[in-house]
């Protein structure tokens, strides 16, 4: 085993865990998971404290035991392929072999709480999360947010750069000079988010859309509902639902026990960023006073 080659000697550890290059030796003798990748070329074979992920163009990552990450990559990859697949399903699956998981959310810092905006793909959580940061507000994390369950429940954000488009910078003025593809082709690009410490999580905001709303509105969500909101916006959640179910359960459960859970739902026509930044604002000055709305 050997540390990065020079060609791939740009890639940073992946929280906490140093990348080695080479084949790892690792096997998976009575694999829990054995899968085609979903919309992905390659394979995922796995059990509950060791994965193999074979990504076609790319190589195969072994991690083991949530400290343990290595790369046999295929000859001429480059750094960054290889970085985007550590920020996300990589990093997803080190967390869940410690029985820790990632909101699949961007966390913005507002007056010293952490408001993760969660939602599904296109719900408009980068750029809600940009209009705050001209607000402001710090960028803490984006896409992928570890939570750590403790007292409180904190982010810890771990280098991914902010995924943007084009036209969403267009639209709100972000300069995009120091940005570059995401991968090859790929129509988004890689804005680096200043380093950032851990930082308490007051709220999530859950966005989505309403047929029948008229405006953007807010809504405190709790007990069982809050637990299920919580649990679909886990990062990864469907691929790692088969290895540790349970333990994600009771992640989501801790998380929507200690942390205020909101619904935020605007009209799929007529609205606009600005009145969504302003609710989220709105969010983080009830939690600061802990008044409902």
């Amino acid at each position: 085993m050997t540390q990065l080659s020079d060609g791939l000697s740009g890639l940073r550890p992946c929280l906490g865990a140093t990348v080695e290059v080479g084949d790892s030796g690792l096997t998976v003798p009575n694999p829990v998971v054995n899968i085609r990748l979903p919309g992905v070329p390659g394979n995922f074979v796995a059990d509950s404290d060791r994965a193999i992920l074979s990504v076609d163009d790319v190589g195969t990552f072994a991690i083991a035991h949530g400290e343990r990450i290595c790369l046999d990559p295929v000859p001429g990859v480059t750094a960054a392929v290889v970085q985007g697949w550590l920020n996300g399903t990589v990093a997803a699956l080190l967390l869940a072999q410690r029985r820790c998981f990632a909101l699949h959310a961007s966390v913005i810092d507002i007056g010293g709480s952490g408001i993760a905006l969660s939602g599904q793909r296109g719900a408009g959580k980068s750029t809600t999360a940009l209009r705050l940061t001209q607000s402001g507000h710090p960028l803490v994390t984006d896409d992928v947010s570890p939570l750590d369950t403790g007292d409180p429940v904190t982010v810890h954000p771990f280098g991914r750069p902010l995924h943007v488009s084009p036209d969403t910078a267009a639209d709100l003025g972000i300069d995009l000079a120091e940005a570059g593809p995401i991968l090859p082709g790929h129509a988004k690009h890689a804005l680096p988010i200043p380093p950032r410490p851990a930082l308490p999580i007051a709220a999530i905001a859950v966005l989505g859309t309403d047929d029948a709303a008229t405006s953007v509105h807010a809504v405190r969500i709790r007990g069982m509902n809050a637990h299920g909101m919580v649990s679909r916006n886990i990062y990864r959640g469907g691929f790692l639902r088969a290895l540790w179910q349970n333990e994600m359960f009771t992640w989501s459960a801790t998380v929507a026990a200690k942390v205020a859970v909101y619904e935020l739902t605007r009209p799929p026509r007529g609205w606009t960023v600005e009145a969504v930044a302003e609710a989220v604002e709105n969010i983080a000055r009830q939690t600061q006073s802990s008044t409902p709305l």
